[in-house]
């Protein structure tokens, strides 16, 4: 960042010191200001997004879907033949395995 700053500086006082208007020189020296600003700006944020990510670190999660009358994160169907096209189906006779309960928890 310190390098960023110092070229910036010494990008203005060649420009100030050249030929040329002085009102262009002085948009010139405002130009390279905004853009060194805008490149400490994104050093610090890449710097904060990088502190953010090594703080939380990677979340340790736990998946879980309980079918009613099933044991957990196990689902029982069956496939079937018939239907007026005799198709293949998939059905829970006796199960009503058609709605499900999803958890998402931490690990502690």
């Amino acid at each position: 960042m310190l390098g960023v700053g110092a070229a910036v500086i010494v990008f203005a006082l060649v420009r100030l010191l050249s030929g040329g208007r002085f009102s262009d020189r002085l948009a010139e020296i405002g130009d390279a200001l905004v853009f060194g600003t805008l490149l400490v700006a994104l050093i610090a944020g890449w710097v904060a997004v990088q502190a953010f990510a090594a703080a939380t670190g990677r979340p340790d999660l736990k998946f879980l879907i309980r079918f009613k009358l099933a044991e957990p994160n196990v689902a029982v169907f069956d496939v079937v033949r018939g239907g007026p096209g005799d198709e293949w189906y998939v059905t829970s006779p006796g199960l009503n395995q058609t709605a499900a309960t999803v958890f998402l928890n931490k690990h502690q």
